[in-house]
């Protein structure tokens, strides 16, 4: 007996239920219904404008949820049923149009041919035979931003190959021609190689609404939720930012903050902190510019190479320079300042023999005591809104992890800059 995933059996439900309501649909890829099984899936649906009401009642009982970050096109929104076990994310468009990477957008030319007409197979509705392969190509050379993987190749050569039997001869030369395309050109050169060839079958203009929007999101200043992960050396803070961010099945980035010998932007700093251990009047000199200038400098640099990475995402930060909130006023609120404020804050902990043993050439349980006491106290400084304090000596990082996902899904603050209701 074959064993169906849960995300193909939750992606039959949806398209049933759609099917049900009497929305029109069309999708754009995944023509056989036949998804891989995998943690997190993507649905390319063209849904009718005047059916777009119909349409969002049916997945808002569902439980999807908007992306928050906006699209290029009008008429076009990103979905999302965030589960436990998967992802399920509807890239949805109401009409048919592409906007490419270049600021152009192309438009079926609906004379030429009937881009709205369909086949229902496989329990799905789908394009008719020719407009599988084409609306494909358009999707690669339009709406992926210029940039194609090896995926995308080998599921337009998929489409050629299955749906190419019963196209007259015109259409016929037409595959013929994007499947050499497909085997002759590198993916740097395939997108403009099938726009080439697709073309004459759309029209090209250029909307300034379209750039305006496109120049408005680049400049947007939204951030994402930030989760904090604190806590003594070898208690597995890095090991439980990349589960976690495995895991959560959308977009999120990994930030280190710490003060570790690694990820450094100025190598220069890191030194001037290791002159500044002492008490003469030089080395007092060199932690006043070390604490009051460079190091501020070289925490803000970290952030901006990824801000804009950061919007709309879940950002997990590995670590704080704990001890500058436990020092005077000043220093406590010019560091508030410069770093991100945590939605959430994972503090970890547990038995200190057991953690010092992860690190035995670097500390000692006593120490790694100290160090829990410590970061308990900078956790009340920082003051989230929401803490969660994990044993990881207890715990294995499977529970850790589930227990900070399930968090994050069911409260909406954590999760309200990535998400929205519809």
């Amino acid at each position: 007996m074959v064993s169906i995933h849960k995300s193909q059996l939750f992606i039959n439900e949806l398209l049933d239920k759609i099917i049900n309501s009497g929305v029109n649909y069309m999708l754009l890829s995944g023509f056989d219904n036949n998804w891989k099984k995998n943690e997190s899936v993507e649905i390319d649906l063209f849904i009718p404008q005047t059916q777009k009401p119909i349409f969002l009642k049916v997945i808002k009982k569902m439980g999807f949820l908007k992306r928050c970050e906006p699209a290029n096109l009008p008429n076009h929104t990103f979905f999302v049923r965030w589960r436990k076990d998967f992802s399920l994310i509807l890239d949805v468009k109401y009409n048919l149009n592409f906007y490419n990477y270049k600021g152009s957008l192309w438009t079926p030319i609906h004379s030429e041919l009937n881009f709205y007409k369909r086949e229902f197979e496989n329990g799905i509705w789908r394009p008719d035979d020719f407009m599988c392969i084409l609306l494909y190509a358009a999707n690669c050379c339009w709406s992926k931003q210029g940039r194609l993987n090896q995926r995308h190749v080998e599921n337009l050569k998929t489409y050629i190959i299955k749906y190419s039997n019963n196209l007259d001869s015109n259409n016929t030369k037409f595959t013929e021609k994007l499947f050499s395309i497909l085997e002759s050109y590198t993916l740097d050169t395939l997108p403009e190689a099938i726009e080439g060839l697709i073309k004459p079958y759309f029209y090209k203009s250029t909307s300034f609404t379209l750039v305006l929007k496109k120049v408005l999101k680049k400049l947007n200043p939204a951030k994402g939720n930030y989760i904090l992960f604190l806590g003594p050396d070898g208690s597995g803070k890095t090991t439980l930012v990349k589960q976690v961010k495995n895991k959560l099945f959308l977009k999120s980035v990994d930030l280190y903050l710490g003060m570790g010998e690694n990820n450094w932007h100025f190598l220069s700093i890191k030194k001037l902190q290791e002159l500044s251990n002492g008490k003469s009047t030089k080395q007092i000199l060199f932690k006043c510019v070390y604490y009051y200038m460079l190091l501020p400098i070289e925490l803000l640099i970290r952030q901006l190479k990824l801000m804009k990475q950061m919007r709309w995402r879940f950002i997990l930060i590995d670590r704080y320079p704990g001890y500058l909130f436990l020092k005077g006023n000043f220093l406590k609120r010019l560091y508030k300042f410069i770093l991100p404020q945590p939605d959430l804050i994972v503090l970890l902990s547990g038995d200190p023999k057991l953690i010092a043993a992860r690190k035995s050439n670097e500390t000692t349980p006593e120490r790694t005591l100290k160090e829990i006491t410590k970061w308990r106290k900078v956790a009340d400084v920082i003051g989230a809104k929401h803490q969660l304090e994990l044993d990881t000596t207890e715990n294995n990082i499977n529970f850790c992890v589930e227990k900070i996902i399930e968090l994050i899904r069911k409260d909406l603050s954590l999760h309200n800059k990535v998400l929205k209701h519809i």
